[in-house]
């Protein structure tokens, strides 16, 4: 399960011709398996008919958001805070889906 941080929602304008706006979130890793490929898989699933850009970073590293490679490289054990930046036309309803999946423990 990973914990939001409500505080840290954020929200611009346009990022490029192509992308509506962007909304940036941090979200801390709860429980002893950190973020699992169970979690990967159902993040990837939640955001598969989004069409813009997801990366998810761990400090200094950042990684496309699609990619369970990608997610499992940041090494997210419980505590880690994790921050989602989304970028799209519909990147409220995007992170509306993985915030209501961040929220459900299983």
């Amino acid at each position: 399960m990973i914990k939001a941080s409500p505080s840290d929602a954020s929200m611009s304008g346009n990022s490029s011709k192509h992308f509506g706006s962007t909304v940036k979130r941090d979200f801390q890793v709860v429980g002893k398996s950190g973020l699992t490929m169970l979690k990967c898989t159902q993040l990837i699933e939640q955001i598969a008919d989004f069409e813009g850009r997801i990366v998810i970073s761990n400090g200094a590293i950042s990684v496309d958001g699609r990619s369970m490679i990608d997610m499992l490289q940041l090494a997210a054990v419980s505590g880690t805070v994790l921050t989602f930046e989304i970028s799209g036309r519909d990147a409220d309803q995007a992170m509306h889906r993985i915030e209501s999946l961040m929220a459900n423990p299983s």
